[in-house]
């Protein structure tokens, strides 16, 4: 009588035997354009190297589902109307340099003021305060995996509030909503 292997074994683990790698979510590199009313003055490295983590990338869409009765018989199908928009929540660790400049936190309410300034009601036009965003998802060698453009990218959310306590050791962390619109969104590895 023959051996028969084991399933669930190591070697019958494609994965196991061909040394693949899990997709780490530590490996991401974000790439900012801020408005150009806000460019010359900061730049953008220090938005990608404060960077702590995006939330909300969710690019694969569906339509709802649109239901139907037949009787007491429920048919479903997917609808027509697709939600297109990505609101994705970044958090930024803050520092202050020896001038008193905390960044990003300036630079991200600098862009906040550019669509509404709560002190004057200023406000501007889409085209004076959207920036875009580049987001590319590679693996350890540095080699793309999955790249999302963002040709129209601006904060929803202003700047966290300050939450004070004498007792605790913390640390201000920037957190903060952007909406995410007419996105591109490639695999790159693999499939285009």
């Amino acid at each position: 009588m023959a051996k028969e292997k084991y399933q669930y074994h190591f070697s019958g683990s494609k994965t196991s035997t061909s040394k693949d790698e899990p997709l780490f979510l530590t490996k991401f590199r974000a790439t900012f354009v801020l408005p150009a009313p806000l460019q010359a003055k900061y730049g953008a490295e220090v938005l990608s190297e404060q960077l702590r983590s995006v939330g909300g990338l969710s690019t694969d869409k569906l339509p709802e589902v649109v239901e139907q009765f037949y009787r007491a018989h429920k048919r479903r199908f997917l609808g027509t109307v697709v939600e297109t928009d990505i609101d994705l929540d970044l958090v930024w660790e803050v520092n202050v340099t020896r001038e008193g400049v905390t960044y990003p936190y300036n630079i991200m309410r600098d862009w906040c003021k550019l669509g509404y300034d709560p002190m004057t009601g200023y406000q501007t036009i889409k085209e004076d305060y959207t920036g875009k965003l580049t987001l590319e998802i590679h693996n350890k060698l540095g080699q793309i995996l999955k790249k999302v453009y963002f040709p129209i990218f601006f904060p929803i959310t202003p700047p966290g509030q300050f939450d004070l306590e004498y007792a605790s050791e913390g640390q201000y962390e920037l957190a903060m909503t952007f909406a995410g619109e007419n996105f591109t969104d490639l695999m790159i590895a693999g499939q285009v």
